[in-house]
């Protein structure tokens, strides 16, 4: 081949490097979202006026971590609140034994801290970055007169403190009441509906955790979790090469999870 002929570019490629930041194996760095885009995406504050954002923006100061970094410790006194602007932050539980539970990861717009902002009590859980992430903090102090000035974002904080609850509900019985298969099959029926691609074999998205965080998530551990998708693999329920898996039978693996019943068909893509 001419080493001076032009190469045409490849626009499937193109694509996929407008999601996942990466071409010819070089990672570019995505654009950073300024801190008043961050906030105006919280949940809670929503409802502010939109000239309120800017005033906002100055009372958040930044801090950037690095990975595995913590952020904070369980029963650390609950003086900041905290909103990530990039990156991930995993939020956690620790036993006494050293085992580790993630109950959330949070990625941008997310944040940690409500609960101590409000009752004055210490972090309920620890935190640290699962990637090299940028936080935004405010201390509780700002926070609470924010919310008291604004009394509108009352009603969307409580909406934002009652989904959590309920989260928080539906994990402890996933935890107590499920076997450690259901709760895999009901990871990826998860991730499926929110990261899945229809394709003509079946529905693919990437796991995007490794197997030792998928087993913190869920409460176990790394070995159980690979015998649960071995499993799942070998009823040809799903396939799995590395980091890409493939739902093969949606319906099965939804009776996985909470018995003999149709699962609803996922849309073309998301």
């Amino acid at each position: 081949m001419d080493s001076n002929a032009k190469t045409v570019p490849n626009v499937a490629r193109m694509r996929v490097t407008e999601v996942t930041g990466r071409f010819d194996g070089e990672k570019m760095e995505p654009a950073e979202p300024s801190t008043e885009d961050v906030l105006r995406a919280v949940t809670f504050l929503r409802g502010l006026p939109a000239e309120d954002f800017t005033r906002l923006a100055r009372t958040f100061s930044e801090r950037r971590l690095s990975k595995g970094e913590v952020l904070v410790e369980e029963g650390d006194p609950g003086d900041k609140f905290f909103v990530v602007k990039t990156g991930a932050v995993n939020v956690f539980k620790s036993s006494s034994d050293g085992r580790i539970q993630i109950l959330e990861t949070l990625r941008s717009r997310g944040f940690l801290g409500l609960i101590p902002a409000l009752d004055g009590g210490p972090y309920p859980a620890g935190a640290s970055a699962r990637e090299d992430a940028t936080i935004l903090e405010i201390q509780r102090a700002q926070l609470l007169d924010l919310i008291r000035s604004r009394p509108e974002i009352g009603i969307t904080l409580l909406s934002s403190l009652a989904s959590r609850q309920r989260r928080l509900v539906e994990q402890v019985a996933a935890l107590s009441l499920r076997s450690v298969k259901s709760r895999v099959a009901a990871f990826l029926l998860d991730r499926a509906y929110t990261h899945g691609v229809r394709r003509e074999d079946g529905v693919f998205f990437e796991l995007g955790v490794t197997q030792d965080e998928l087993a913190s998530r869920l409460g176990t551990v790394r070995e159980i979790v690979s015998r649960a998708l071995r499993a799942l693999k070998e009823e040809s329920v799903i396939r799995q090469d590395r980091d890409a898996v493939t739902v093969v039978d949606i319906h099965r693996l939804a009776a996985t999870v909470a018995g003999p019943q149709s699962a609803p068909t996922p849309p073309d893509s998301r």
